[in-house]
């Protein structure tokens, strides 16, 4: 895992082993209850995954983490770990 690029924050990089995580137009923090973001996923040649949501929605995390799964052919349990590590380094 590399550290949070938030040099320009409207384009935030994260990398996780080999998915790449962009938050397009910066976060959004309203309150300690949402965590709304356009989240650009790439990994490795597979077509880019865009999708808004507020990461503290487990119903729309869970359906990002299936679409992840599904489009890079990767499990859940590993895309899971990922997306619960990129909310953790965000909050950091």
């Amino acid at each position: 895992m590399e550290p949070l690029n938030h040099h320009n924050p409207e384009l935030v990089t994260w990398k996780y082993e080999e998915i790449l995580f962009a938050l397009l137009g910066g976060i959004r923090i309203e309150g300690l209850h949402s965590m709304r973001v356009t989240l650009k996923v790439d990994f490795k040649t597979f077509p880019s995954i865009r999708h808004g949501l507020d990461l503290y929605n487990e119903t729309q995390t869970e359906k990002l983490i299936k679409n992840i799964a599904e489009r890079f052919t990767l499990s859940t349990t590993y895309i899971h770990k990922a997306i619960d590590n990129l909310i953790n380094t965000v909050e950091d």
